[in-house]
């Protein structure tokens, strides 16, 4: 259960930041900020808040069964 409920928030934290652009240099933040509409930025922007909600309750209960079970 630790090493799924981990892998699971490591993947969500992964994508929330590759959905947040947090993962790009600040020239590619620039480029993709002009070129894209308002419309795909609000999309992006909420798959990001969304795989940041799912990740935060795995990360708990990764710290939970840790304690609990390790």
């Amino acid at each position: 259960m630790l090493v799924f409920t981990g892998i699971v928030s490591i993947l969500c934290l992964l994508l929330a930041g590759i959905f947040t652009g947090a993962l790009n240099s600040g020239d590619r933040n620039r480029a993709n900020w002009h070129s894209e509409t308002k419309g795909n930025r609000k999309v992006r922007t909420g798959m990001a808040v969304t795989f940041s909600l799912i990740a935060i309750p795995n990360i708990i209960g990764a710290i939970i069964a840790y304690f609990l079970f390790a």
